[in-house]
């Protein structure tokens, strides 16, 4: 991002951009993928392991299923497992991908925001062993979503969250026009929102240019993460050094403070 004086301009609110966002993909027939450590098949079989160890455990922001799916396959103790998601699109597209799968787990499905502050009051008082979220947090006001993690997670649960370190995106996007390397901001650009028709969550402005975004990810250094965590009530961290073929990310385990 160049030093030209830049106004933000938004032309809806933040979760009826991200909705707009991710329906879209969802729905455009493609078979949409994103940046993520499921990718990476070490990482996508330890973190399923993980999780499937407990009975009753959550996958918030799903993404295209893959974690879900594996889980399901290989399902050990898991006996009920939610999965979670802003996007009724993106749910329905992951109910559609397992519908044939044979598995002994109950899964349910939600369409709730984890940054709404009665997004709790949607499980009755049930509270999970184990919580993933993988790639969410860049999404959301990082403090509610984890202070609502928190919140639902037993007696010595845990969490585990991926996130995309900052000296990583300043280096990958320092020659973009939409990306603010002092705050760790980026404002996605999408040409599939733009051909759909799909209307912007805002547009940056200069003196002489103008640009659609359609998401904004903010990202942040470990030491910050580690910080945010504290603040949300975690404690004993962990974290892994990325594998070469994943260095840009950092795995974050987290027990619940409880």
């Amino acid at each position: 991002m160049n030093n030209d004086e830049i106004y933000v301009k938004c032309f809806q609110g933040k979760r009826e951009a991200l909705q707009k966002y991710y329906n879209s993909i969802a729905s455009s027939g493609s078979d949409f993928s994103f940046l993520s450590p499921v990718l990476y098949a070490p990482w996508l079989n330890e973190a399923a392991h993980w999780i499937c160890s407990s009975k009753i455990v959550a996958e918030i922001g799903c993404g295209n299923g893959i974690f879900c799916a594996q889980c399901l396959a290989n399902p050990g103790n898991l006996h009920s497992y939610y999965v979670i998601d802003l996007s009724q699109e993106m749910l329905a597209s992951i109910r559609g991908k397992i519908q044939d799968m044979k598995s002994k787990v109950s899964v349910c499905f939600l369409n709730a925001d984890i940054e709404d502050e009665s997004f709790i009051y949607n499980f009755n008082h049930l509270k999970f062993e184990k919580i993933i979220a993988i790639n969410l947090l860049q999404d959301v006001d990082i403090t509610v979503a984890l202070k609502n993690i928190n919140r639902l997670l037993v007696s010595g649960g845990q969490f585990r969250g991926t996130f995309i370190n900052r000296e990583t995106q300043n280096i990958f996007w320092q020659e973009d026009d939409l990306y603010d390397p002092d705050e760790g901001t980026l404002y996605t650009k999408s040409a599939l929102h733009e051909n759909l028709g799909i209307k912007p969550f805002g547009c940056l402005m200069t003196k002489n240019k103008k640009q659609n975004f359609y998401r904004i990810q903010k990202y942040f250094s470990e030491l910050e993460i580690r910080k945010i965590l504290e603040i949300s009530g975690f404690k004993e961290s962990y974290l892994p050094k990325g594998k070469p073929d994943l260095q840009d990310y950092k795995i974050c385990d987290r027990l619940n403070v409880f």
